[in-house]
């Protein structure tokens, strides 16, 4: 059974993000207390977040508190637009342009 602290480790790798990144992210969601150092005992199961902190972890990941805690198996995260939705405006716009001429391109591909 997966703990808390390895699926939060999983979770901060599979968006790319390092510990400091993670903490700077749930800060700006209310989590003022999450440092660095804090991640890092999270992950190392040294310290379990507060019932506040879990919930925003669950919801900034996209997934239950309860897949947090190795009680659900499937992930409800979708890694493309988990990291989409951290880009800036600017980055989404450009990742939107980019999406859409790949879509006309293929579209008037031959043989399409």
């Amino acid at each position: 059974m997966t703990n808390f602290g390895e699926m939060l480790k999983t979770l901060r790798r599979k968006n790319f993000l390092t510990q400091d990144e993670l903490a700077r992210e749930l800060e700006k969601l209310g989590c003022n207390t999450t440092t660095k150092c804090a991640v890092s005992q999270y992950e190392n199961n040294k310290r379990l977040p507060e019932t506040k902190t879990i919930v925003i972890i669950a919801k900034f990941f996209n997934v239950s508190i309860d897949y947090m805690f190795g009680n659900e198996r499937t992930e409800k995260n979708d890694d493309f637009l988990s990291v989409f939705h951290r880009l800036n405006d600017k980055e989404q716009a450009m990742v939107k342009a980019y999406a859409k001429a790949l879509y006309d391109v293929s579209e008037n591909a031959p043989g399409v």
